[in-house]
């Protein structure tokens, strides 16, 4: 949030502070050890925090990280020791559980911001970046990338998911240029928002029927199962419909969170009914969410 971290342990019902030794807000981004759910990293301006407490106390880990706001972080599923951290300086990376970082960003050029990044779920070597100048891919860890962009071209890309089951299906919020969808593992793209013309700047992928997309817009969240050829409104409960990002629950199929900058909203029901949970947030202003691999009641 634009007030540091908040924590909760009942799938949002409730919220308290855990942003004792944050420095810096607001924080933009999030992320949970996918196998210590203990360690946790916050990404702010110019600064990198680390947890290895479930929150209630952070440091920075930030030696080596250019100056910029890390948009991104992305912990490696296998080997969480390597952690990504997507800036406006391009891709940085860590191989020691982000007390160090180097720049990772051979291929990109200089300064690229990097608005997100994606990891393979199979081969945690493949990772993709989302960015101001569209969709870079690095098969080596990041020790290299290569843009990924026919189709595309060099459009501002704001979100990037991956099918769970089909890891060579991507999706890609291209802004007002809506939803876009590769085959190929990013070799080509196409559209796939139909009539939709809505900014488009969040999305969401059920973690079984991946043919099953949501998209946030400046009108709401958007639903599909179809994979992208017919689209429906799902906004009943949603007070704010500004959506600007949208995070599937884990193991949970059909649940899932809705920030829209003022409010965090929650589904349990593919969209159909929202509701806010914000209780003991004292500036809603959520810009970053991440739930527990291990425990998805703990957000």
């Amino acid at each position: 949030t634009y007030n540091g971290v908040y924590r909760s342990v009942d799938s949002g019902q409730t919220w308290l502070p855990a942003a004792s030794g944050l420095t810096y807000s607001p924080i933009f981004s999030l992320a949970v050890d996918p196998q210590n759910s203990a360690i946790a990293y916050a990404g702010a301006e110019r600064q990198i925090f680390k947890s290895i407490d479930a929150g209630n106390t952070w440091n920075t880990s930030s030696e080596g990280l250019a100056q910029g706001t890390v948009w991104a972080l992305a912990i490696d599923h296998i080997s969480p020791n390597i952690v990504y951290a997507g800036t406006d300086s391009g891709v940085f990376k860590s191989t020691d559980y982000g007390e160090n970082w180097q720049k990772a960003s051979s291929g990109m050029p200089d300064n690229l911001r990097v608005q997100a990044l994606a990891i393979d779920p199979v081969v945690s070597s493949i990772l993709y970046a989302a960015t101001e100048l569209g969709v870079y891919r690095s098969n080596n860890s990041a020790e290299s990338w290569q843009p990924a962009n026919t189709g595309i071209g060099d459009m501002l890309v704001h979100s990037l998911v991956i099918d769970p089951n089909n890891p060579r299906t991507l999706y890609a919020a291209v802004g007002m240029q809506g939803v876009w969808q590769s085959k190929n593992s990013g070799e080509n793209w196409a559209p796939v928002t139909g009539d939709i013309n809505e900014l488009v700047l969040a999305l969401a992928i059920h973690p079984v029927h991946s043919r099953i997309i949501y998209i946030g817009t400046g009108r709401g969240v958007y639903y599909t199962e179809t994979g992208g050829r017919r689209w429906e409104p799902k906004n009943e409960g949603l007070i704010s419909t500004n959506v600007l990002s949208l995070v599937a629950v884990p193991g949970r199929p059909g649940h899932l969170y809705a920030l829209t900058g003022l409010d965090v909203f929650k589904t349990t029901d593919d969209g159909n009914t929202w509701l806010s949970v914000t209780q003991g947030f004292t500036r809603p202003n959520v810009l970053a969410l991440a739930v527990d691999p291990a425990s998805p009641d703990t957000l």
